[in-house]
């Protein structure tokens, strides 16, 4: 018998004048509300659709109470998938983060109270994080950071600027950020971009950018792949600027191309897009072609002479092409 039948059981014994029994239904009634309201702890079957072409292999908390999950996307480990998990984006409760292998079986969790390493791991889908072996090249708070996830570690950290992007790339093992030098409030004079090798410690400068008369210089992480036809590794990054000075000069974006092999500079594009704005994600390399996001625009570059080949222009206000990180499958963008 659920609830609204012992309800309705009350209500008929009251109308035919047992009020005698009313307490003791009217209790069976509030034990089984009790019980309804009860979480359960079984954790349910995938949901399927007969609609989707999806199925759902396996499926598996990202947090143990299942209440409210909040986190950044899923890193592919080999045949593992890591996640990092909080009640809500606000919280101020470490991440919870666990290891789930190809068939959704958890390898490892590591609960708040034993994660003694970040207190907030950034959770958006451009901070570029990244495992590399048992280590996970992450942004804490708001400085690079590299954790040994096998002994739970701080491996490296690296000191950057409060107000610089909070964003990292990879390649191979190498780990790519940007810092600013100045303040916000005389202005930056420059900013750098820097590659480091966690393994070993080491680290270099690979480029700066000074100021565009009163341009604010922002560099942020680049697009890092090897050129085939000469098997040196190219770096694609955006400096976006501002002009704190006069507010109403707006942004600058412009797109640059380093051959981190030669130590060179292949090609600059200045001011790339016609509004002054931009993806805050790294650009897209694949076949030959760089494609790079501006506030209301796509452009499409040829990566061996820095030539556009083509861009095209959205109508309307868009500003979500400022935000996710694009992807090429089946010849589609």
């Amino acid at each position: 018998m659920n609830y609204l039948e012992v309800f309705m059981e009350a209500i008929l014994k009251l109308r035919q004048g047992k009020r005698h029994i009313i307490t003791a239904i009217i209790a069976s009634c509030l034990s089984t509300l009790q019980m309804s309201c009860k979480p359960t702890d079984i954790i349910s079957p995938p949901i399927t659709n007969s609609n989707s072409p999806l199925e759902v292999v396996w499926q598996v908390p990202i947090r143990p109470d299942t209440s409210l999950g909040f986190g950044f996307d899923p890193i592919f480990v080999g045949e593992s998938i890591f996640f990092g998990s909080k009640p809500t984006p606000l919280s101020a409760e470490k991440m919870h983060l666990i290891k789930v292998s190809k068939t959704g079986h958890v390898v490892w969790q590591i609960s708040p109270d034993e994660n003694s390493i970040c207190d907030e791991i950034k959770s958006l889908e451009s901070s570029g994080h990244v495992m590399v072996g048992d280590l996970l090249y992450c942004v804490c708070k708001n400085q690079p950071i590299v954790i040994d996830m096998k002994n739970l570690l701080l491996q490296n950290e690296y000191a950057i600027d409060s107000s610089t992007a909070y964003q990292i790339s990879s390649f191979d093992q190498l780990l790519f950020y940007t810092t600013k030098f100045g303040s916000l409030g005389t202005g930056y004079d420059s900013s750098v971009l820097v590659v480091a090798d966690p393994f070993s410690g080491r680290q270099k400068t690979l480029f700066r950018q000074g100021k565009n008369g009163d341009f604010n210089p922002n560099l942020y992480p680049p697009e890092v792949f090897v050129n085939n036809p000469t098997g040196d590794t190219l770096l694609v990054f955006q400096n976006r600027q501002w002009d704190f000075t006069n507010s109403a000069n707006g942004g600058r974006v412009d797109l640059f191309c380093w051959n981190m092999t030669a130590d060179t500079l292949v090609w600059q594009i200045p001011e790339i897009d016609p509004y002054g704005n931009s993806s805050v994600c790294k650009p897209l390399y694949h076949d030959g072609l760089v494609y790079f996001r501006g506030f209301q625009t796509l452009h499409a570059v040829n990566v061996e002479t820095g030539e556009q080949v083509w861009m095209h222009e959205f109508p309307g206000d868009f500003d979500d092409l400022l935000l996710g990180n694009m992807l090429i499958a089946e010849g589609k963008l």
